[in-house]
């Protein structure tokens, strides 16, 4: 940060990348990920544009390190002896909760590079704990992969239309001669008032159970 921009507003010490990142979540937080600009940012700060060059190259990066920070705050700590079923559902649970935590969380996240040492140690422990229970270390990775990618889709197509939700579903006797199958699964979905986070945890367990079979190979 410019020594002017500090004597200006106040400041003792320089900006941190960290203070930046709040603001930026805060400049979504009111004007959605379309709306996060250098000069958005700059102006939540009350900095001149150029400050931020000291930290941040381009807006890009600053995108990647608030992506950073949600990947972060959906850590779980996985051991070698948990049982691999429970901790990957802790795992997209988190993952969906840290998402959903921000406005565009899931935009943040897919639109970001994430290629770093700290992704792969985040993935390090579920790999090896589903190489354990038998499956190959490709497959494990594919596993996870499927269950972020998943959380990620899901948490998305929240975010793009919050008003949908099983709840909201069409009318099940709409059309019912036409697709009975459909008609009849959705009579059940209303009977058992079945909630979005109902439906998101049903899609988590039929990957699992996928993998199950897997490992049972």
């Amino acid at each position: 940060m410019k020594k002017a921009d500090q004597a200006r507003h106040g400041r003792t010490r320089p900006l941190t990348q960290g203070e930046i990142v709040d603001a930026a979540f805060t400049v979504v937080a009111r004007a959605g990920l379309e709306g996060l600009t250098l000069r958005s940012l700059a102006a939540e700060l009350g900095i001149s544009n150029p400050s931020l060059y000291w930290h941040f190259a381009n807006k890009q990066q600053i995108v990647d390190a608030m992506a950073h920070r949600l990947v972060e705050a959906s850590a779980v700590t996985i051991g070698p002896d948990d049982d691999w079923r429970s901790a990957l559902e802790r795992f997209a649970g988190a993952f969906r909760d840290a998402l959903a935590s921000c406005r565009d969380g899931a935009r943040i996240v897919a639109t970001a590079d994430l290629r770093t040492d700290t992704m792969a140690a985040r993935l390090e422990p579920a790999v090896r704990l589903l190489h354990v229970a038998g499956l190959s270390s490709l497959d494990a990775l594919l596993a996870i992969l499927a269950i972020g990618d998943y959380t990620l889709g899901a948490t998305f197509e929240s975010e793009e239309d919050p008003s949908r939700s099983p709840e909201t579903s069409p009318d099940p006797e709409r059309d019912a001669s036409r697709f009975p199958e459909l008609s009849a699964a959705l009579e059940q979905m209303a009977a058992k008032r079945i909630t979005e986070d109902d439906t998101f945890a049903s899609g988590v367990r039929l990957i699992l159970d996928g993998i199950s079979v897997r490992i049972s190979r």
